[in-house]
């Protein structure tokens, strides 16, 4: 991890700045994960063209539905409440003006839990400085420890004007030496008192005027702390950080400056939707356990599947499924249910996890999890029926 990693967005969790800054950087993500905590890994999905044209009084789901071609997200806003008095404004500091966070909308039902905010402030221009003064004595900006492999993506932190003059600096000068400064939402993860709720995934767009428009599904189950509550007190995390680069023929450097204290945005979403019974189901072959939870809710039916090896050793287990050779479809009676989001794997320390996401059938009764490709024996075996736990 570079030093811009580490300081770009102030004093924060290593989790946190990995994830943004992979995702700055990176187009695509594996859908295997290998973990040797089996922590599920979040996927994270950053649009940078600008353009989406989502103002705060709209439906942020339904635009990025539009903008993705996502069903499932069409889904979301349907099932969304919208408020316009959900906002928590942030006073400026220094060059970091002034801020203001708004849940646009929220989806809460005990078990399941999407949010979509804004975060209303203007781009903070960058700071163009004499390259001259990155080769003066007691600057070590040119150290080999800053050195990166190319410039990096500024979408996020940069306005488009201020990246075009960063291009036309080093086309004309062949060299360059800049500060950049941004503030932004910690959307990996957000609090509940002392626990932490993870993201599934999220995705963020930057307008014209600077103003972030983003969405955030966390995943399920959600932590026990925060199920079947009538008010969901959550903390979302503010950063403030600034990082120096520096260009010329020699090569590229990025050196991170110290970043503001980490700033609290308390909001309360309060239950707005039936939640729905979880429901378990187990199957035990020779080959492997299966146990596997799902809830019904009016957004969608989530399945998690944990799979414990048997004769077959995990890594067995784990080379089958990520070859394509093994998946599982959902059926409510005779009804096939659509599949929403693909299905997500996580090979842990000991088992294999399988997260799906299906679209709610007509009449949601009498699930079974069949799958489409066997492991071991025959289709009927290996047939998961869901009841209630006890």
């Amino acid at each position: 991890m570079t030093q811009f990693d580490r300081n770009m967005y102030g004093e924060t969790s290593d989790e946190f700045k990995r994830a943004v800054a992979c995702a700055l950087r990176e187009k695509e993500k594996p859908m295997i994960k290998k973990s040797i905590t089996g922590v599920a890994a979040l996927v994270i999905v950053l649009i940078f063209a600008i353009g989406i044209g989502v103002a705060a009084n709209l439906d942020v789901f339904r635009e990025f539905a539009k903008f993705e071609g996502d069903e499932y997200l069409y889904l979301i806003d349907q099932s969304a409440k919208s408020y316009s008095d959900l906002s928590v404004d942030v006073p400026g500091e220094g060059v970091y003006p002034k801020a203001t966070f708004t849940v646009n909308q929220a989806h809460y039902d005990g078990q399941n839990l999407f949010i979509a905010y804004t975060l209303s402030a203007p781009w903070i221009p960058v700071n163009f400085m004499d390259p001259d003064d990155a080769l003066a004595e007691g600057n070590d900006i040119t150290a080999e420890q800053y050195r990166i492999n190319g410039m990096p993506y500024f979408d996020y932190s940069a306005s488009p004007q201020d990246i075009e003059l960063m291009h036309q600096k080093i086309a004309e000068d062949g060299r360059a030496y800049f500060e950049v400064r941004a503030q932004m939402i910690e959307d990996v993860a957000v609090y509940c008192g002392d626990t932490k709720i993870d993201a599934l995934r999220c995705n963020l767009q930057r307008q014209e005027d600077g103003t972030t428009v983003g969405y955030i599904e966390f995943r399920f189950p959600l932590p026990e702390e925060a199920q079947n509550k009538e008010e969901l007190r959550l903390e979302f995390l503010m950063h403030r950080g600034a990082t120096q680069f520096y260009q010329d023929e020699a090569g590229c450097y990025e050196k991170g400056l110290d970043g503001l204290p980490v700033i609290k945005l308390p909001v309360t979403i309060r239950k707005n939707a039936q939640s729905g019974v979880p429901l378990q189901g187990t199957c035990a072959l020779e080959d492997f356990t299966v146990s596997a939870t799902m809830v019904a809710s009016d957004v969608d039916v989530k399945v998690d599947v944990v799979m414990l090896p048997g004769v077959k050793t995990l890594d067995e287990l784990a080379a089958t499924i990520s070859g394509g050779r093994f998946g599982y479809d959902l059926y409510a009676g005779d009804e096939k249910c659509t599949l929403l989001a693909g299905m997500s794997v996580y090979v842990g320390a000991d088992a294999v996890n399988f997260k799906m996401t299906f679209k709610a059938p007509e009449t949601p009764a009498d699930f079974r999890l069949v799958p489409s490709i066997g492991l071991s024996g025959t289709v009927a075996e290996e047939t998961i029926h869901f009841q209630k736990g006890e």
